[in-house]
């Protein structure tokens, strides 16, 4: 008996995502680079959750113009 693993799906599904907005937008996502951690304990973040997309909503008012 194998036991199936969730995660490889999860994990597929999210590249093929991916994969596909790339293809829509003609543009490649950058790889995510890890902030410094504000103290010891603090979780990792990276520089694309510091966004929040700000940009792309710039744009998306810029091209409704």
């Amino acid at each position: 008996m194998q036991i199936k693993d969730w995660d490889d799906d999860d994990d597929k599904s999210i590249l093929e995502s991916i994969k596909y907005a790339e293809k829509k937008l003609g543009a490649v996502m950058k790889t995510p680079v890890a902030l410094p951690k504000e103290h010891s304990f603090a979780p990792v973040k990276y520089d694309v959750e510091e966004d929040n997309g700000a940009k792309a909503i710039k744009e998306m008012k810029k091209n409704l113009e």
